[in-house]
Parts: C-alpha cells; sequence; structure tokens
C-alpha cells in the first residue's frame, strides 16, 4: 500500500489525486490527516480514488505514522511512503515500482532532485520492511527514513533505480514551492544525530 501522511495541504493532496488518474495508477493507498489540521474540512475525500482509504488520528510526526500504519497491516506485499507534495508522471507508475521492488528490494525512480543518489517516494518490498521489523527507523521523527532504508538496501544488493520513472517533487529546494509551514522541521537535529549514529554502526 502507498502511504500519504497529509497536513494542512489540501491543494497539494488534490494535485497528486489529479497525477494518480492521469497516469493510470491503480494500487490502493492510505492516506493519514491530523485531527487538529486547521484545513481538515477542506479534504475533498469525495474525489479520492475507490481504491484509497483515509483516517483522521492525533497528530504525530510522519515517521511515526508510517510505522504505527506497519503495525497495523504487517502482512502488505509492499509499503510506499509518498510525500503529499510529489506528483508522478509516468504512466502506470505504480505498477512499476511495485514489480521493481519485489519483495526483498527498494524501488524509486527520478524525484527530479537527487535522482539515483537518494530513494526518495520509494516502493519497499514487503519483505524487506518486516526483516527491519519497521518502515522508518524508530526515534527518527521526520528526516533520514528515505536515508536509512536506501543504506539498508544498497549493502543487501536490492536497491533499484529506474530514471525514466519520474516522481516530481514539487519542493522549495527546486523552486517548485513556496517555503510553507510543513517544511518546518524543528527534529531536524536530533534526527540527523540517530541517523548518524545508527549508520556508525550499521557499517
Amino acid at each position: 500500500m502507498w502511504i500519504i501522511p497529509s497536513r494542512g495541504r489540501p491543494d497539494q493532496l488534490f494535485r497528486f489525486v489529479q497525477a494518480y488518474f492521469q497516469t493510470d495508477a491503480s494500487t490502493p493507498l492510505i492516506v493519514q490527516f491530523d485531527e487538529d489540521d486547521p484545513k481538515l474540512m477542506r479534504y475533498n475525500t469525495r474525489v479520492f480514488p475507490p481504491q484509497w482509504s483515509f483516517r483522521v488520528r492525533p497528530r504525530k510526526p510522519t515517521n511515526f505514522i508510517l510505522n504505527d500504519i506497519f503495525k497495523e497491516f504487517p502482512n502488505e506485499p509492499w509499503y510506499g511512503p509518498l510525500a503529499d507534495d510529489v506528483v508522478p508522471k509516468t504512466h502506470h507508475w505504480d505498477r512499476r515500482l511495485i514489480e521493481l521492488a519485489q519483495k526483498d528490494g527498494v524501488a524509486y525512480g527520478d524525484d527530479g532532485i537527487g535522482g539515483p543518489r537518494l530513494a526518495t517516494h520509494a516502493c519497499l518490498g514487503g519483505d524487506f520492511v518486516r526483516q527491519n521489523g519497521w518502515i522508518t527507523l524508530p526515534g527518527l521523527a521526520r528526516l533520514h527514513g528515505d536515508d536509512v532504508w536506501h543504506n539498508i538496501a544498497q549493502k543487501k544488493g536490492v536497491l533499484r533505480y529506474k530514471g525514466n520513472i519520474k516522481m516530481h517533487h514539487y519542493h522549495f529546494s527546486n523552486g517548485l514551492a513556496e517555503r510553507d509551514e510543513t517544511y518546518r522541521k524543528p527534529e531536524a537535529m536530533a534526527d540527523h544525530k540517530l541517523y548518524k549514529e545508527w549508520l556508525e554502526e550499521y557499517k
């Protein structure tokens, strides 16, 4: 299943919905909203594809949400953490990434920022996730989840990149978005410290 935590961005999520239809995507997706989101009522769930589900939960950091969903759905064949500001451009991107990841690997396309350097907006094989016991390294709040699964998959030889699968990230760093409140990451220093400590041990 694809997973999108979304807060304060109904317009960006609707843009993703449009891209989902335009690229003929067809696989299931969960959207999770924060119950204290001031823009919660502006999310029009009536336009969601029928294979999507949505839920409203107490606010938590993004990486915690991903791990909570894994605990709730531990036997999925694949997991795909996505951001609400990503816009898929490639026809059947979802099925192509699922097929590329298989059960044991991590598959990702070109996000328009890092290319092959980082497995963002990736599909993680179900067995890959279950071997770790989590989608994102426990303790990380907002950042470096993709760094961790990139490092693990690379070491295992199951990191699979396809540059012709375009998953454009509409982000302030590439000039495609304004720097809104969602980009504020007060946990950045703590996340960076934990990631570096983990990486030293993992090497």
